[in-house]
This record gives C-alpha cells, structure tokens and sequence, in this order.
C-alpha cells in the first residue's frame, strides 16, 4: 500500500529499501508493526532487472541508476593516470541504484559467505557476543533458501532452506560447448580440478558451506547466486511479497528523498520522524537531473515515528543525512551553517572498499557466445533473450562467470583474501557507458584480480553543501594516501596479478595480453598499474559499530547511533572493517539481526 500523507505515523520509519533496509521493513511488518518505507526511487520493474546476465544493463537504466563519481586520491597527478577519471565530473563513475530493492536491483546477484573473523572483529571490538559467528551463522541460515543442493545436504552444510533468499548456480553441464567457460576449465584442470569433480560441482565446490569457512579453504569454487529459477530475486520481492500479505503494515513511499531527521523539542535528541522531499530525480546523481529538475521546488512531507527511525540509506546517504541532521563533525556541519546536534565525528569517515583489477586478454577469434549475444531486452533481436524468457535457459541464466579461485595472497594469512573470476567481455570498471563497450568487442577475456580484507580506512564522505538534493564529496585515499603505510593491499594484489596470469598461460587457446600488456613485468611496474586502474563498488563502514569510549564511534553494537534515541542506522555504513568478498551477503545478515535486536528492545520496553 502506497503511503497517505494523511496517515502519517507508523510504528517504525525505515529510510531505503536496500540489502539493510527492505529485510529490516519486511521483517518488522511480519513482527506486527506498522513501518512506511521511504525510497528515493521508485518501484518500477524491467527485463533488465531479472535477467541475471544483464545486471549490467539494469545498472545502466536511466529510470533508476545513480552516478556518483568518487575520488580515489586526492593527488590530481595520481588520479588522472586513471583512463576512467572524468576531469568534467572530478572523478570515477561508482554505479549506485535507485529504486525499489536498492542496489539489489543492479548487482551482479554473487552470494558469499564471509570469513568468520569479520564477525569476530566486532564481537571483540564491542564486548558483544550475540556477533559470535555460530549466532551470525543462524541469520544465513534464516534467510537463505538454497536450491543448488539436496535439503539434507544443505542443512548439514550451514546452508538455509526455508528463508526468502533463493540461492541457485549457474548450470555447468554445458561448459564444454561454451567458450566462455572452456578457458577457466582448461586452468581448472592444471591447477587440480579433475573431471570427477566438475562431475559433482555443486556439491563439492560450495564456497557457503560451513567447512569451507571454518577451514579457511581456497582453491576453486562455484559461485551462488541470489536468483529463484534463474531470475533475479532478493530485497524487492521479499518487500513485495510481504506488504501484499500485510497491506496495512508495511507502506512504501517511492520517490521520497530524505532531507534529515526530526527530533522531539522536549526529549533531547529522541529522533520522532522523517522529513522527506516528494518526486522524481530529485537527487544530482540520477542523469535525469537536468535544468528543469534543479530547478522544481519539490513538496516537503513529513512522517512521524511512534518507535523508531532506522537510516538504511547506504555508506554515501547514510552519512549525509546524519550530517544534514546536525550529527556529525561539529567543524564539518558549522561550515554549511548546520546546527549542531550531536558531536559525532566519525560520521562519513573510516570509508572503505574492496579493489578490484583486470587482466585483459584478446583471443584470435571471437567468442561464439559472445557473438550470438546482444544484451538487448527485445527478444526479437536477442537470441539468447528469447530463450532465457522462454524456459530460462542458456548463456543469460547467470551473472557470467560461474567459476572463481579464492586464494591466500601469502601463505601466513589466516583468511583468502584474493578471488580471481573471469568472464568473456573486456572489463576494466566504470566509466560513462561501460556496459556498452561488451557488445562491440567479441574475442575479449577479462580475468578479475579482487582483494578482500582490506587495510585502508581512511576514505571520507563530506559534504559540499547542506542541500540534500546534492551528492557529498566522496575520496577513497586509495593505497599509500590511507592507512595501509606497509602497503600491504598492494603487495597482496601483485601475488593476485601474477596468479591470474598463470591462469591464462594455462590457457589452451592462443591468447595475447592486451591490458596491461607484456611491458609492465616488474613488481614495481604491476604496482602502478595497480595504482592507476584499480576500481571497488562495495563502499562501506563510514557509520561504524565501535567500542564504548571510542570518539570516532558512530553506532553501538545495537545499531543505536550514539548521543540519541530512536535512532539507528542499518546498512553497509555499519561495518568498522568490510566484511567478506561481496558485500551483500553480510549486509543482509546484519539486517536480519538488527530485525532481531529491534524487536527484542521494543518488547523489553513494554515489558
């Protein structure tokens, strides 16, 4: 049910319908509760959005994508060695959605568990053991639905088969007749994966499994996907589902840009509602923000929370809308002529990323798939989109590379910290129509180096301006600018570069390396190739979970935002270090626990 400006107050207020935000609204609908969910976007669907191969396109889709672009050093010599740098915009394009499911809508659908040690580091750094990894293990377990194996299998396995998260796998059997795949499989088999495995694939190769994580195993494995029968699936229709089922529950206010926080007059700092500007494009990242949109004085709602209100806006928003609320850098907020509510300086600091580099090679002859594939959503000029729509079969039923190797950078670390995939398009990251360069070039292999577990923690979000239509400053302070001063994440990198390069000299086709070529051969070279090309889109931990008596701690360990009432935050911002290898995963656990914790308080205060 669509939310009546008239029927303004609801038990709980949750900004964003992402991976924190929709589970959390969902959850607490299915609890009892009235919640309005405000959402900047919309809730329009497309071809784009199911289709598991054009997640892509979907992040390209001018009705609901929002372009940020970010800095990745704040030294321009530095910066514009990187070919994506756009000097018009001042920065690098970081593809966010805007739409109902949040960035769900747009990801390329990857589901993998997280190391144990991420849950650990906060369960030691707050003194709370309820993030123990055997109880964070039991909100995987709740959410996931696993259809890849048989239920005894997965049930024994630490798998989840009954949650609203359906998580299947690529369909390997017809490998050999793809090219996509003949190239990874030809390494596989040099490196120890021998045919009676890729026999039982699923059952073997299970990167979720719980043994795989307590063993800190590497080697290859299949990658889970989040889609039910080989359609996208996730946040959106978890939120669709249950408001259809509780209509005077759960309402969701699409088009709803939150502008900042309400607070009780009386009761300092108890946080009462949610000031939000009505209507389309709104925000300055959508492309779609032209003259006519600057320049509409959009209508300014407000609602009203009887219990809580919970910022589920993503590591860019979340802090920008604490700040715009006048909590945050007292230095920060004074300069834009913000009222200070809260001291709270660590609000949009302690921003990280994962990095992310290519090795791109070019074969002599062009990859059949990619020559019959298009990525148009008319079916008529697609092939391989007539079939998918028709018994979701073929080449487009997964995200494309259904195969990665996650690896130790050094034998001394405890937990992989490397995963190498690969996929037939070239791909170096980001930029202005980058999903438009895969159709012309047809004979390219892009082996992606991804370091997880990274060291920096000293990106930032700020803000330009106390406009919350406009986008904030946002700067990574990637490798020697951060607080990585070993340099640590680029020496783990390297090893990464040099062993996706002996996959492809395993390869048993004639390839030529185009990206970044033979001449860059030395560490020190392969270190500022890495310097200048690396990407990452998985921003977190710019609101962290800290410990009690830590200045720069924004929330505690019940998503609480320090110096208020009423208040929480729950997605990626959350984290004080990024967790796992893709970020979705742990944001989606966090928000079945914080459904957990909310409950628990709401019932212990009625008590």
């Amino acid at each position: 049910m669509e939310h009546n400006e008239t029927d303004n107050n609801y038990d709980y207020i949750i900004v964003g319908s992402g991976a924190g935000g929709g589970p959390l609204a969902a959850n607490l609908a299915l609890a009892g509760y009235t919640v309005l969910l405000l959402e900047a976007g919309g809730k329009e669907a497309s071809v784009s959005y199911s289709v598991p191969s054009f997640s892509g396109l979907a992040a390209e889709n001018e009705n609901y994508r929002w372009d940020y672009f970010v800095r990745h050093y704040a030294d321009e010599k530095q910066q514009k060695r990187d070919p994506k740098f756009v000097p018009a915009k001042d920065g690098v394009l970081y593809p966010r959605s805007s739409t109902l499911g949040g960035c769900t809508a747009h990801n390329a659908m990857i589901t993998t568990y997280p190391a144990n040690s991420d849950w650990e580091y906060i369960q030691q750094l707050t003194g709370d053991d309820s993030w123990s990894p055997t109880k964070m293990r039991e909100y995987f377990i709740k959410l996931e639905k696993c259809q890849y194996l048989e239920p005894n299998i997965a049930k024994n396995t630490g798998h989840g088969t009954s949650g609203w998260l359906s998580t299947e796998k690529a369909d390997t059997s017809s490998a050999p007749k793809d090219w996509q795949l003949q190239q990874t499989l030809a390494s596989c088999k040099k490196r120890g994966l021998d045919a009676e495995q890729l026999g039982k694939i699923n059952e073997h190769l299970d990167p979720n499994s719980v043994s795989v994580t307590e063993d800190h195993s590497t080697g290859y494995f299949t990658i889970p996907q989040a889609t039910h029968n080989m359609a996208r699936n996730g946040t959106r229709e978890y939120i669709l589902q249950v408001q259809q089922q509780f209509p005077k529950r759960l309402f969701i206010q699409s088009h709803a840009l939150a502008s900042r926080v309400l607070f009780d007059d009386i009761e300092l700092n108890k946080a009462i509602g949610i000031e939000y500007l009505q209507g389309q494009y709104l925000y300055s990242t959508t492309p779609r923000y032209d003259e006519e949109c600057q320049l509409t004085q959009p209508v300014v709602n407000k609602a009203y929370a009887n219990e809580e209100v919970i910022l589920c806006c993503g590591a860019f928003n979340t802090p920008q809308l604490l700040m715009l609320s006048g909590i945050g850098d007292p230095e920060q907020l004074t300069q834009f002529g913000i009222p200070v509510r809260v001291n709270l300086p660590g609000v949009g600091t302690n921003l990280q990323d994962r990095y992310e580099i290519p090795l791109i090679t070019e074969m002599e002859q062009p990859f059949k798939v990619n020559e019959l594939a298009n990525y148009s959503d008319d079916p008529e000029h697609d092939a391989f989109l007539k079939s998918w729509l028709a018994d979701r079969t073929g080449p487009y039923n997964s995200m494309g590379s259904p195969l990665m190797y996650l690896k130790k950078s050094f034998p001394d670390k405890v937990d992989p910290d490397l995963i190498i995939f690969a996929k037939s398009v070239r791909f170096q990251g980001f930029f202005p129509n980058w999903f438009w360069t895969f159709n012309p070039i047809k004979n390219q292999f892009t082996w992606t180096v991804l370091k997880a577990h990274t060291n920096n923690r000293k990106g930032v979000v700020k803000l330009k301006s106390n406009n919350p239509r406009l986008a904030p400053y946002i700067n990574f302070h990637y490798f020697n600018e951060g607080s990585d001063d070993g340099g640590e994440d680029l020496n783990d990198i390297v090893q990464g570069f040099k062993f996706a390069r002996t996959l492809m000299q395993d390869s048993p086709f004639k390839v030529k390396e185009v990206l970044p070529g033979h001449a860059v051969q030395t560490d020190e070279q392969i270190k500022q190739y890495i310097k200048d090309q690396s990407w990452g889109h998985h921003a977190s931990c710019s609101c962290p979970i800290g410990a009690d008596g830590d200045k720069l701690a924004v929330l505690d360990s019940r998503f609480r935002v320090r110096g208020t009432q009423n208040l929480r935050v729950v997605d990626a911002s959350v984290f004080p270090k990024i967790p796992g290898t893709f970020i979705v995963t742990p944001i989606y656990m966090i928000s079945e626990k914080a459904s957990q914790v909310i409950i628990e308080d709401q019932k212990r205060k009625k008590s």
